[in-house]
């Protein structure tokens, strides 16, 4: 049995914990998801806390519909994440192996039946199935696209480039595009689906398959090659963008 008041959260002592467990409600606007974010995942910090929390977070996610299971997803996954990173709550992938296994299951059930009008929703839940899978940089990072943009310094000159991939267009530009509409934009060149491979054509068929098509279209552009917006060098988007969040 979790002794709760031994262990802490962001805020001190994590005796409120268990309360709020038994709170969860699929429903992502319901009070209780800010008050678990704030308190196990704050600011992408997690505490001995946010990994004790994931057995329930398992067992509330595995009685919704599959639909219905973004908000659990989402913070039990950003807790994994976050722990790989951190590497200070000792080895929660071993203590918690059974957990993470069903929710990368229940993750993949998800997928295939996400409103395709949703990109971002779809994105998130992508990102999660890859903390579940211990995928390195991508389980916190392939939220960018749903963002719409990366900033990435250029393999070549070091300079800042904004790597844009989502509604504002698919393109790198060293100056603020948003600010300054006259900033010079060079275009992204996508990958052809048939080229992609490892997790690249993972992530892609992922989106094809579940209807995902401006999804799928970005993917391709985040595996593709990038004009540096001052040296004019050609690079390969992701492999700049690994580069950059790296820890």
């Amino acid at each position: 049995m979790t002794e709760w008041s031994r262990l802490r959260h962001a805020y001190g002592p994590a005796g409120d914990i268990p309360g709020l467990l038994e709170q969860l409600d699929p429903d992502p606007d319901v009070e209780v998801w800010e008050k678990l974010w704030s308190r196990l995942c704050h600011q992408g910090d997690v505490y001995s806390a946010s990994v004790a929390a994931l057995p329930a977070l398992t067992t509330a996610v595995a009685a919704w519909p599959a639909a219905a299971r973004f908000p659990g997803l989402n913070l039990a996954a950003a807790i994994i994440a976050a722990a790989d990173r951190s590497r200070g709550l000792g080895d929660a992938r071993q203590r918690y192996g059974p957990e993470i296994s069903t929710l990368a299951q229940l993750t993949a059930e998800s997928l295939r039946v996400t409103d395709p009008s949703d990109p971002v929703a779809f994105i998130y839940l992508l990102q999660a199935a890859l903390a579940f899978d211990g995928v390195p940089i991508w389980e916190e990072e392939l939220e960018g696209l749903a963002d719409g943009e990366y900033q990435a310094p250029c393999p070549a000159c070091g300079v800042t480039n904004y790597i844009v991939i989502g509604e504002h267009g698919r393109f790198t530009a060293v100056e603020d595009y948003v600010a300054n509409n006259a900033a010079t934009r060079n275009a992204l060149r996508s990958a052809a689906p048939g080229s992609l491979d490892g997790l690249a054509k993972r992530l892609y068929c992922t989106a094809l398959d579940a209807g995902q098509l401006e999804v799928a279209d970005r993917l391709t552009h985040l595996f593709g090659q990038a004009t540096c917006g001052r040296c004019e060098t050609t690079y390969a988007v992701a492999d700049a963008i690994t580069a950059a969040y790296a820890v």
